[in-house]
């Protein structure tokens, strides 16, 4: 190829129409490959403003989601607790109401029948998740009931000289703008009717004391009564949660959808493209051939 006045405006015009078609050539061969607009925010100057925004929101909608997983995990097993205590009271009312309506026969073994419930109360109120435990308030890692439990000050009378934990009440932030409490400790009253009519039942049946006996019913009747209400505290808490995670869920489904479009390429549309530059840039190699044939006779024709 020969150079001359004639055709050099005509040859630098077209090489850098060249120049440019092989630059978005190999931009779409690697949009191609990668299935993104760009791999840097540079490639997407016009949109990185609103995609670094909107990556930063996904993030801390992602980190409140797994926050709200984990308080959930807490209050479900709390629950399951809850409800085994409550499986316990049940099982010590039929106990009691035997041994009160024959106390002569001697068939109910009730102190170690109570024994073996006030161990499975205990251990469902020192539960741990994660080395966490859940019915002490904010000391999360003080058991909060003593094993075993102290006597009370006055048999079927209850009280919480066993517990060990304090009366702080958690929070967790489940949004942006919103938190709610959560969270039982091992002093309420429920439980204290429930440790104390264990109690209760044991020493009546070691003294042979029906009055002691009848006090343990009454607070094993509180108990179950008062049970059900604190699981409806923490189900409440959950739907909270719950409703919350769903919509954080849409956000997330929204605004993964508007970076997907701003991040990723239209893989069809790109390949379609990438023919046309293909062509474009074969004829501009034909035209540079061309013009650099030329001479001044063939330019002034």
């Amino acid at each position: 190829m020969s150079l001359r006045v004639a055709n050099l405006a005509q040859h630098n015009f077209t090489l850098n129409r060249a120049l440019d078609t092989q630059s978005r050539l190999q931009d779409l061969q690697a949009q191609i490959a990668t299935g993104r607009k760009s791999l840097t925010y540079a490639g997407i100057s016009a949109d990185a403003s609103q995609l670094v925004s909107l990556e930063g929101q996904l993030t801390r909608m992602q980190q409140y989601q797994e926050g709200n997983i984990l308080v959930d995990q807490r209050l479900s097993r709390m629950d399951a607790a809850i409800s085994t205590i409550f499986d316990s009271m049940l099982a010590l009312r039929s106990l009691l109401q035997q041994e009160l309506n024959a106390p002569s026969t001697g068939n109910v073994p009730l102190a170690d029948e109570a024994q073996n419930h006030l161990d499975t109360v205990v251990s469902q109120l020192n539960l741990k998740v994660n080395g966490r435990v859940l019915f002490a308030g904010s000391k999360t890692t003080t058991q909060p009931v003593q094993t075993p439990p102290p006597d009370p000050s006055v048999f079927g009378v209850p009280e919480a000289n066993y517990y060990d934990g304090d009366a702080v009440e958690l929070t967790a932030r489940i949004a942006e703008d919103r938190e709610v409490r959560y969270g039982v400790t091992a002093d309420r009253l429920a439980f204290q009717e429930a440790i104390g009519a264990l109690q209760a039942a044991i020493e009546g049946d070691n003294t042979d004391d029906p009055v002691l006996v009848d006090a343990a019913l009454g607070l094993t009747v509180n108990a179950i009564d008062a049970l059900p209400e604190i699981r409806s505290e923490i189900g409440a808490v959950q739907l909270s949660i719950a409703g919350q995670n769903k919509r954080h869920e849409d956000f997330l489904v929204f605004t993964e959808n508007v970076v997907s479009n701003i991040e990723n390429v239209d893989v069809p549309s790109a390949v379609l493209r990438l023919a046309s530059e293909e062509t474009l840039l074969e004829a501009s190699y034909l035209t540079l051939v061309r013009v650099g044939n030329l001479t001044l006779a063939d330019f002034l024709r």
